[in-house]
């Protein structure tokens, strides 16, 4: 069976990847394609979740606006008619601003022809957990080996500290 029309698809990575600090750089991927005609006037929009400030967006032959959290990037067309035929991927950068655990959903759609499977064009960046940053300071002792001590002699202790927070800690211990 031949289906009219073109299939667009889209998915999404973020990078970096796992647990994200307020304050961070996070990259936001957005690779479209799509199987039979050629689409025309191609549209990825995309909004950030308010954990989120908006830095940029940009991909080769797209062009990219955004509205606050709402990021449009608009696309003349395809290539052509063929199958799993890639669009240049759109990248969005952001800054982390609030801790949280959001979900980044995007979409792509096309003026036309008509996509015979719509189910497949959003993608998201499987969730993140942003946490704020945190210094959380360790001593740790070390003391003679055996633990056995005479009063009256002398003895040498090793002092270390240690961040176990997820922020640089800056100062004096």
């Amino acid at each position: 069976d031949v289906t009219a029309g073109s299939d667009l698809r889209l998915t999404k990575t973020r990078a970096p990847s796992g647990q994200l600090i307020v304050g961070d750089t996070v990259t936001f991927t957005l690779a479209g394609s799509y199987s039979g005609d050629a689409p025309s006037n191609i549209t990825i929009a995309d909004t950030l979740p308010v954990n989120y400030s908006f830095v940029s967006a940009s991909g080769t032959g797209w062009t990219c606006t955004n509205s606050g959290q709402t990021i449009e990037c608009l696309r003349p067309g395809g290539a052509g008619p063929g199958g799993d035929i890639p669009l240049p991927p759109v990248t969005v950068t952001a800054t982390v601003v609030s801790s949280g655990t959001p979900v980044n959903t995007a979409t792509i759609a096309a003026e036309g022809p008509v996509d015979p499977n719509p189910g497949n064009n959003s993608a998201n960046d499987g969730g993140a957990t942003i946490v704020d940053p945190t210094i959380d300071l360790a001593a740790i002792k070390i003391g003679p080996s055996p633990n056995l001590t005479v009063v009256g002699n002398s003895y040498t202790f090793r002092l270390r500290a240690r961040n176990l927070g997820t922020a640089p800690f800056f100062g004096t211990v």
